[in-house]
């Protein structure tokens, strides 16, 4: 509250020395805290335009980062079937491993 009773000390010191009356200098001041609103809420909104694409593009990029991820598991996964199928038939070409691990 200091900061603001000091400025508010600073305009009457000014809107003494100018000579002015209080009604204008309020008008005055009611039309720049008007633009200096607008101006903030403008600045908000692009920030806030700003934030909604880069989430758009965060959320773009996870969606082709996980399909890649997809298609790199179906890969591996491929490959370890492959891999799975080649030893089977390698076993079952030596019939002692069959025999064996039917046994236990």
């Amino acid at each position: 509250m200091g900061v603001y009773r000091f400025a508010l000390d600073i305009c009457m010191i000014l809107i003494s020395i100018a000579g002015l009356q209080v009604d204008t200098i309020l008008q005055i001041l009611l039309k720049r805290a008007k633009r200096l609103a607008l101006q903030i809420f403008y600045k908000m909104l692009r920030t806030f335009i700003a934030t909604l694409d880069d989430s758009l593009r965060i959320a773009q990029e996870g969606k082709q980062a996980r399909a890649e991820a997809l298609i790199e598991l179906h890969k591996t996964e491929k490959e370890l079937k492959d891999a799975l199928l080649a030893v089977k038939a390698r076993a079952e070409e030596v019939p002692e491993l069959i025999e064996k691990s039917s046994e236990v």
